[in-house]
């Protein structure tokens, strides 16, 4: 009988929809005892609708650029000395297409990686050393590389490892300029 007038009690402080505070409605449930109740009264927490900053919005129209990003893998290594890897580290690996009338040697890039919520874990300019042929695609040489800092709780590394191995992190690499065999440089 006490658990059910808890039920009760329960359900009526978390229903009242008008005058919610979702703060206040969280602590009453966490002190409730048993499961199904408390499970019930987290259920019962007015929530109000996603607004219009969390609503998924379809990316602009991708414009075609003369160097494109083709291939962006990111994946985790564990620390292996046989391959040197002295600490887990995160790598991004590119591949690239070169669209223009010359061949590319080198590029600069703009790396921004996300995670399953869209925010921003890596936000940074890089360069990359790559042979593409005119029309072709290649893989880069080179990698880019986040190593654990067992000192540093908020390091990238801890703040991408669970999005990369769960497989959310998203990534959004962009050509900001290119150099060409003939030594020629132009920025996009």
């Amino acid at each position: 009988m006490r658990r059910v007038l808890l039920y009760f009690g329960v359900l009526g402080c978390c229903t009242n929809f008008a005058a919610a505070d979702t703060v206040g409605d969280l602590a009453k449930c966490r002190q409730v005892r048993d499961s199904l109740v408390r499970l019930t009264c987290y259920d019962n927490i007015a929530v109000s609708p996603i607004g219009p900053k969390l609503q998924r919005v379809a990316p602009p129209a991708a414009r075609s650029a003369p160097i494109m990003i083709t291939r962006a893998t990111l994946s985790s290594q564990v620390t292996n000395f046989d391959i040197n890897v002295f600490k887990p580290r995160i790598e991004l690996r590119l591949r690239l297409k070169n669209a223009t009338t010359k061949v590319v040697v080198a590029v600069g890039l703009n790396i921004v990686i996300k995670d399953a919520f869209g925010d921003e874990v890596v936000n940074q300019n890089g360069k990359l050393d790559i042979t593409i042929p005119v029309g072709q695609e290649a893989d880069g040489t080179s990698f880019y590389y986040w190593e654990d800092n067992q000192f540093i709780a908020d390091d990238p590394y801890s703040r991408l490892i669970g999005a990369v191995e769960a497989g959310t992190a998203r990534t959004e690499v962009r050509v900001t300029r290119a150099v060409y065999q003939d030594g020629s440089m132009v920025a996009f």
